[in-house]
């Protein structure tokens, strides 16, 4: 039987009386994405800017995140944008939400698949979110610790993020006293609790 022929989204090729020339095979291939510092709460509109897409979202998803070592989707390490929208009915523009995150130095990734077909086009760490800002602690002075009895505190500031699970939070001192838990109340606002262990755990 003969051989499959090369997979493409496209080709072109130019031609006159002397003949043709070869083609040029064009598949998913991304070229920019505006913004690419993100507040950490999220919900702000990505556009993407690629060659290689289609008519419909059908069959699109893009991911904030990382490659699994295989060169597919980390789930585990990647978030989904939302509302995705196509722009371009020549396939060369996507806008979609940003989801909530915190970090930096993340992929830009674009997954098409139909059916057992699949492409993945990946903007390397193309996507940063801003640095989370603490304005005030309340209460700012609290009595000498007491073994075993918490104390929580208020954080307030800003780029906290929308996930518990994002963020991890520790006091500093002559003993690190993580919070435990950490509860992200909202993009502004954290509730750090923190437990001493000993008299000597400085609040």
């Amino acid at each position: 039987p003969s051989r499959p022929g090369r997979r493409y989204t496209f080709r072109i090729a130019a031609y006159n009386a002397a003949g043709f020339s070869d083609f040029s095979y064009y598949d998913l291939k991304l070229y920019a994405v505006e913004p690419k510092v993100l507040p950490a709460a999220g919900s702000v509109p990505l556009e993407v800017h690629l060659v290689g897409g289609g008519l419909t979202t059908t069959g699109y998803t893009v991911y904030i995140g990382r490659l699994a070592s295989d060169g597919s989707v980390d789930l585990a390490k990647s978030k989904k944008c939302t509302a995705l929208v196509n722009l371009d009915p020549t396939g060369t523009r996507l806008r979609c939400k940003a989801p909530s995150w915190v970090g930096a130095k993340f992929d830009l990734i674009v997954h098409y698949k139909s059916g057992i077909f699949e492409q993945i086009a990946t903007g390397n760490s193309w996507i940063k979110y801003k640095a989370p800002e603490i304005l005030s602690l309340k209460p700012a002075l609290v009595d000498p610790p007491v073994p075993k009895v918490p104390v929580t505190i208020e954080i307030s500031g800003r780029n906290f993020g929308l996930d518990s699970g994002d963020v991890v939070g520790e006091l500093v001192g002559k003993t690190p006293l993580p919070c435990n838990p950490l509860v992200v109340e909202s993009d502004q606002k954290i509730l750090c609790t923190l437990t001493p262990v000993t008299p000597e755990d400085t609040l």
